[in-house]
């Protein structure tokens, strides 16, 4: 069974969760200055998360949310806010016989996870060669996670790190999970005929973070796509010097930004408005990000609009005598 399916049988449960969520929302994600924006509009509210691709130079000055112009009130939370989760897809490299030692040291700096996760931190543990499985424990005592670990033994196969990845981004993709990531303990080197590329636009549709952690070995490595798909990604390259420390606080840099939410159940649709938008407007230094999404808004009575014409009225006055 391949790493796909496996985790897939994990994550069930979740992922049908969050279709019924999603088939209820409308949905808008930009990334640019190294932030992505994901706007969700459900019919009660607006949802904006943010999370930081790199340390941004330039911080968040407004966030501003409006329908058809009309302000709406919001309240932004820093991640992690109650309820939310990190999803993590950790894998280990277990390809070519000759890097025993290295595949040794991996396991070790692999089990620190389990050490220094935090309580919304929810990691999964994984294997691949030519194919992928999940180290999946019969029982919750910790021991036997890293027995199965400690027990892998090397491979005298191809590494299809692409592949490994790509199969780790759909299932990851699947759960509910407000940060999502791939740690792989690898050399780096790739057997697989699926691109970096198209593991990069994967990881970008689905919001997951990719991050190596790199031991040496005499197989070729294309260090460049890596820091690529790093970089695309919000993910981390990290040398075995420094890993230790990398380690203690592996989601650091994964676990930025927050979200915003904007109610707007008390919003109404007048008869003019041939459509009602929610537009988000994220200001940051001299720019402004805006995304825009359809929102289903109730239609008003007669009284609700004639109270919200005189309301604009004597906002027109107050403003035309200022």
């Amino acid at each position: 069974m391949t790493l796909r399916s496996k985790f897939a049988i994990a994550v069930l449960g979740l992922s049908i969760s969050g279709a019924l969520c999603g088939a209820l929302s409308q949905t808008s994600v930009k990334v640019e200055s190294n932030i992505r924006a994901e706007l969700v509009v459900n019919p009660k509210r607006a949802i904006l998360s943010l999370r930081f691709l790199k340390p941004v130079t330039d911080p968040l000055s407004t966030i501003i949310f409006s329908v058809n112009g009309r302000p709406l009130e919001s309240q932004w939370f820093s991640f992690p806010t109650q309820g939310q989760s990190s999803e993590v897809v950790a894998l280990l490299d277990l390809g070519d016989p000759d890097r025993a030692d290295q595949i040794r040291d991996s396991k070790s700096m692999m089990l620190l996870l389990g050490a220094t996760r935090k309580e919304y931190q929810h990691f999964v543990f994984g294997g691949y060669a030519a194919t992928g499985s999940m180290f999946s424990p019969t029982s919750a005592d910790p021991r036997e996670l890293v027995s199965m670990v400690t027990m892998s033994a090397p491979l005298a196969e191809p590494s299809n790190l692409t592949a490994a990845l790509l199969s780790a981004i759909i299932s990851l993709e699947k759960t509910k999970g407000d940060r999502r990531a791939v740690l792989v303990f690898t050399d780096g080197h790739n057997d697989s005929a699926v691109t970096f590329d198209r593991v990069a636009e994967a990881a970008q549709a689905a919001d997951v973070a990719i991050s190596f952690i790199l031991s040496s070995s005499s197989r070729s490595v294309d260090v460049p796509a890596l820091v690529r798909l790093a970089e695309r990604t919000g993910g981390n390259i990290v040398s075995a010097d420094l890993a230790d420390n990398f380690l203690r606080n592996p989601m650091q840099t994964i676990e930025t930004g927050g979200t915003a939410l904007a109610p707007f159940e008390q919003v109404r649709k007048y008869f003019w408005e041939k459509k009602t938008d929610v537009v988000a407007s994220i200001s940051f230094g001299q720019k402004t990000l805006d995304l825009v999404s359809p929102a289903e808004i109730k239609d008003a009575n007669i009284m609700e609009t004639v109270n919200f014409l005189a309301r604009d009225s004597r906002a027109q006055i107050a403003t035309a005598s200022a």
